[in-house]
Parts: C-alpha cells; sequence; structure tokens
C-alpha cells in the first residue's frame, strides 16, 4: 500500500493530514509503516509471504520522495513483528501518538484503482474496497491493553535507517530467508 502524489494527487494526501480534532488539528507527518526486504527474509512466512506486498521496482523508481517517509513494519506490542502484514491502516494520530481523531481499517491500497481519480466531472473507481472507519467528535484512544483502540503496529513507528531497503516483490533476493528460499522461490514448474 502505497502513495504516490503522481498516482492519487497531493489533494489526497492533504485530506489524510488534516482533521477537525483540536488535539490532533496540527498538520500530520505523513510516515508509511512498510516491510523492509529484510524483514520479509526474516519473517515467519519467508520470501513468500511478501507476494502478498505488490510494491513493484518501477512504482518505488517513480516515487523517491517515499523512501523518506518509510518506516520498520514492527508490532512487538502483538507479538507479530515477524509476520507479513497486508492489512491497510490509516490513522491520524496525535503528535505523541496517544491519540487517534480517526482510524480507517481497508482493504484499500493507496492508488486511483481504489481510491478513484476525478475524469472530467465523475469520480472513477475501478476497485472496490471494504473498510471500517472509526472516527468520534472527540479524539480516541490509542489501545493500552483495557480500552481503546488498537493501531496495529508499534508506536512510534521507527524510521528506516540508510541501508534499510523496501520489500519490492519483483526484485531478486538471493540471501536465504527463514526456509532456505531465495526470491523469486523456484517451485520446480
Amino acid at each position: 500500500a502505497v502513495v504516490s502524489t503522481q498516482s492519487t494527487g497531493d489533494g489526497f494526501i492533504k485530506t489524510l493530514q488534516t482533521t477537525n480534532a483540536a488535539e490532533v488539528s496540527r498538520p500530520a507527518l505523513f510516515q508509511l509503516v512498510f516491510p523492509t526486504a529484510e524483514m520479509i527474509r526474516n519473517s515467519l512466512e519467508g520470501y513468500c509471504g511478501g507476494g502478498s506486498v505488490p510494491y513493484a521496482l518501477v512504482t518505488h523508481r517513480r516515487q523517491p520522495w517515499l523512501r523518506a517517509n518509510m518506516c520498520h513494519w514492527e508490532s512487538k506490542e502483538y507479538g507479530r513483528s515477524r509476520v507479513v502484514p497486508h492489512i491497510k491502516t490509516y490513522a491520524r494520530l496525535s503528535p505523541d501518538m496517544r491519540r487517534l481523531a480517526w482510524l480507517l481499517l481497508s482493504s484499500a491500497n493507496l492508488s486511483k484503482a481504489a481510491w478513484g481519480a476525478e475524469v472530467g466531472s465523475q469520480l472513477r473507481v475501478r476497485s472496490y474496497e471494504l473498510g471500517v472507519l472509526f472516527i468520534k467528535k472527540d479524539p480516541m484512544s490509542v489501545y493500552d491493553g483495557c480500552k481503546g483502540l488498537m493501531v496495529p503496529y508499534s508506536l512510534p513507528p521507527r524510521p528506516y535507517s540508510v541501508t534499510d531497503k523496501p520489500w519490492i516483490v519483483d526484485v531478486a533476493y538471493n540471501q536465504l530467508d527463514t526456509h532456505g528460499n531465495k526470491w523469486p522461490v523456484d517451485t520446480g514448474v
């Protein structure tokens, strides 16, 4: 689930960053929690789990600005750091990462196909997706073990280091994964 200002437009990103809730009304920091190639390699599923994270090299090359916004997929609190994520979670968090203005759990990638694109005076949506939006008048608490909404990744997100590389599905990986495979996996067919 990767956003491109070329594919979704600057206006779409701005709508994700704004809210009427006074507590979280400052412009938001845009962060993309996304697995690294190393996380996929060391995951419970190994490289095969990366097949459900279809970020292509051609897309990555069109989005050089995105790299500075990428953060590690980690879910230490829930014991899921080695599970490959496929969920798309969009959240407007307060600067201290303790309150939510809204939370969207969805099957929708950040793409024109899923969110739509203006074509003349109409909105064209090519892929219909399903999601649940949690929103309240007052900001909600992030789950603390007994109340609030669970964000499925660790907060605050840990930014990529200069050596981290995002998982790119159509690149060959020669280091062996947790199952002794390279990517793409040779199925013998």
